[in-house]
């Protein structure tokens, strides 16, 4: 049988025979707190930040995490995510009792945006190309010196091949700008220049 106790708690079982004898015999479940153990508060870091955990236990314990840390088995790892991590901690008393917390990393959206390529087909930088970690929502207008839009896009796996209506621009200097919300919710609008060259 299985028992679930909250509070220790003792159980009996009473045998009787055939003929009339009968036993018993008792046994004590005890009820153990789970194991005192702290992740640490959740922290937002810039990326590319590096931070000191702070994990608490006086158990056994060790960190898990599908990020790089600099050590699973000290209380206070060092790590630098390069996107929004959790990290575990999991111990273990002397009474065979587990348990576990998480703290959340969570970086603030961040864009690299390159300020001149050269799309000749030769294979090297021929792409306007946008780097991002952590951004939920993108849109992209390029303009040329007398405003007209010549590229848009909202996904920024998307890259501008340096043409507008099929023909290649010219060597110019051209405007973006850039909206997007990270996941912490921050809106920003952004305006920059990419040169074309050739």
């Amino acid at each position: 049988t299985l028992a679930y106790p909250l509070e220790p708690t003792l159980y009996t079982v009473n045998v009787l025979n055939n003929i009339g004898c009968s036993i018993s015999e008792d046994v004590l479940v005890d009820v153990y707190d789970p194991p005192f153990v702290s992740a640490g508060a959740d922290l937002w870091i810039h990326y590319g930040d590096v931070v000191e955990l702070q994990g608490s236990t006086p158990h056994s314990f060790y960190w898990y995490s599908i990020d790089s840390m600099s050590c699973t088995n000290c209380l206070n790892p060092i790590v630098s995510p390069t996107q929004s991590s959790t990290y575990i901690i999991y111990v273990t008393d002397i009474n065979g009792c587990i348990n576990s917390d998480t703290v959340q990393i969570v970086l603030d959206g961040v864009l690299y945006v390159p300020n001149t390529f050269t799309p000749n087909s030769d294979g090297i930088n021929d792409f306007f190309e946008i780097k991002g970690e952590e951004i939920k929502t993108f849109e992209l207008w390029i303009f040329n010196r007398w405003g007209e839009l010549i590229y848009n896009t909202k996904n920024m796996s998307n890259s501008w091949d340096g043409t507008y209506k099929n023909s290649p621009v010219q060597i110019d200097t051209y405007i973006w700008k850039i909206k997007y919300v990270d996941y912490q919710r921050n809106h920003i609008d952004l305006t920059g220049h990419i040169n074309v060259l050739r």
